[in-house]
């Protein structure tokens, strides 16, 4: 069906759009994507590795894997952070802030988050 076909390739533009948005907004330099299950998805849906690589993003790192916790820190990469807006997703937030392993942090969620999360 030509509808399906044509709404499955606005999603996939929407979703270029908005990494562009993420690679541009965050200045030139070596960055860091930090995702959750769903936007590694998404992302991976989209973008295949040497494509997500052109936006000078070198690291895809999962914030709810059990690994990531104990990962050594990269202070000269900027950190991406595409999540949902999940209370679990912002709590592993919060803590990766108060101990930052990046040198810069620009947030961007898959969702509207409410002011009360």
């Amino acid at each position: 069906d030509k509808g399906i076909e044509k709404s499955k390739m606005n999603v996939i533009a929407a979703v270029k759009a908005y990494v562009v948005k993420m690679t541009e907004e965050s200045e030139p330099g070596m960055k860091v994507l930090l995702m959750d299950k769903e936007t590694t998805s998404v992302i991976s849906m989209v973008y295949g590795q040497s494509e997500i690589q052109q936006k000078e993003v070198f690291l895809l790192e999962r914030i709810d894997s059990p690994n990531y916790a104990n990962s050594t820190g990269l202070r000269y990469l900027k950190c991406l952070v595409f999540l949902r807006p999940t209370q679990q997703n912002v709590e592993s937030l919060c803590m990766e802030l108060r101990n930052p392993k990046y040198g810069a942090y620009y947030v961007y969620f898959s969702n509207i988050i409410a002011k009360a999360d």
